[in-house]
């Protein structure tokens, strides 16, 4: 009876370790930058939503998930990255009186989305990163390609 659920549990385990692999698969084929703006994106949003929320910490999950796919310079990216976010999150956005109805939202989606698509994010990514962000991780360790 052990050596069945030691091969059950083996198994369980291979299938689960596969299927988390393969859940970040469509990253591997995506450019370096882009995995980059996309990590950024994800910690903005970690960092302008409620602290002890849901989607925070799912964002905050995320975010790290996307950071382990890219060359980043880790003795200099994390503050840097962090540094523009606090620039881009703060910013008021005009939403009108009607829309806002007396609700105190800033419209920090809208930041974390000015960010994505900021000269400010491109020109952090050619900073940070390390070798050719053109590149994909695919590219540079095809010996991890799944059959």
């Amino acid at each position: 009876m052990k050596i069945p659920f030691s091969l059950l549990l083996f198994i369980c385990t291979s299938a689960l370790a596969n299927s988390a692999q393969e859940s970040a698969a469509f990253y591997k084929v995506l450019p370096y930058k882009q995995v980059f703006k996309d990590m950024v994106l994800a910690r903005c949003l970690a960092q302008v939503s409620t602290d002890d929320s849901a989607f925070s910490t799912d964002a905050g999950f995320s975010a790290y998930a996307l950071m382990q796919w890219i060359p980043l310079d880790i003795d200099t990216g994390n503050e840097k990255v962090n540094a523009l976010i606090l620039k881009y999150r703060d910013q008021r956005n005009g939403f009108s009186p009607e829309a806002l109805a007396g609700r105190s939202i800033k419209g920090v989606t809208l930041n974390c989305l000015r960010l994505y698509h900021s000269p400010a994010l491109e020109q952090l990514s050619k900073e940070v990163l390390i070798g050719d962000a053109s590149r994909t991780w695919m590219q540079d360790y095809p010996s991890w390609q799944s059959d």
